[in-house]
């Protein structure tokens, strides 16, 4: 299974790791992107509230996409070297390895890799 840029925008990414997880076949990968910064624990910059309202912690932050246009996408959070442990904890194997393409112009593209033991 594979994804980009979208586990920043889910709510509860660990309920999804944890779901991904469970329909994965052993032996399974789930690859995906995510915006990723140079921290080492991820800031979670909302939170969604039991009454369906969103809590900002931090000064928020929009994506765009092409159905709802520009700046319209909430980031729930950024996240940091601490992805490793989060995967892991939703019962992954994980790693984190730099993608480097340098004629295709990629000098490094941190993508993720998720395995169901």
């Amino acid at each position: 299974m594979t994804c980009t840029g979208v586990f920043e925008h889910v709510p509860d990414d660990m309920k999804g790791f944890r779901e991904i997880h469970r329909i994965l076949r052993p032996g399974g990968h789930f690859v995906f992107t995510v915006p990723m910064t140079r921290n080492p624990v991820t800031m979670e910059r909302a939170v969604l509230r039991p009454d369906g309202t969103i809590e900002h912690r931090m000064e928020p932050e929009y994506n765009s996409d092409r159905i709802r246009g520009t700046g319209k996408v909430l980031a729930f959070r950024s996240y940091g070297a601490d992805i490793v442990r989060r995967l892991e904890s939703a019962g992954f194997a994980a790693e984190t390895r730099m993608i480097v393409s340098p004629e295709n112009r990629i000098t490094g593209i941190p993508v993720n890799i998720a395995r169901k033991r």
